[in-house]
């Protein structure tokens, strides 16, 4: 069974849905956070959604690597 997809709640729910739409692209969702224009929270936040959406789950600020739970088979580990 595939697991339910958790929607943001509370504070992260808020800050996303604060963010203005901006174009979508590869630079307003950088591999590395640090590339970002302005390094705000709900931009994070924003670029971290797209990142989602786009099945992309691992993702650098800097020299730390952030993972995002996708909630399904993204096809990273086979069967061994």
């Amino acid at each position: 069974a595939q697991p339910t997809r958790r929607p943001l709640v509370g504070a992260a729910a808020a800050q996303v849905g604060a963010v203005a739409p901006r174009p979508q692209g590869p630079a307003e969702a950088p591999d590395d956070l640090l590339q970002l224009e302005d390094l705000s929270e709900a931009d994070m936040l924003q670029a971290l959604w797209r990142r989602y959406e786009r099945r992309e789950i691992y993702t650098w600020v800097g020299g730390v690597l952030v993972s995002v739970n996708p909630y399904r088979d993204v096809g990273v580990f086979g069967p061994e």
